[in-house]
């Protein structure tokens, strides 16, 4: 399986697996029951995805899950609006 690089971004390393793979926005996020608006704001680093989302991602783009979603929790550690937007749609 392949790895993410710390030194990556989680929206840069998750588009560049996605296009290695030639997969399209709309057919990963078809695969991991989400919309296509959240994935393609996760890869332009505006959000996000759930520890949920990030190991099912994982799987899909064939990355070691361990690693993209300790990056995905980075993220919404480091961005506590992204923490709020999924509280908001939890509620």
């Amino acid at each position: 399986m392949n790895t993410c690089s710390h030194a990556q971004t989680l929206g840069a390393a998750l588009s560049a697996r996605r296009r290695r793979l030639h997969l399209t926005c709309a057919e990963l996020a078809r695969r991991c029951e989400m919309s296509e608006f959240d994935l393609r704001r996760i890869e332009h680093g505006r959000f996000a995805p759930s520890p949920s989302q990030a190991y099912q991602m994982a799987i899909e783009l064939k990355i070691d899950p361990d690693t993209f979603c300790r990056l995905a929790l980075q993220e919404l550690l480091l961005r506590p609006a992204y923490l709020a937007e999924h509280a908001g749609r939890a509620a």
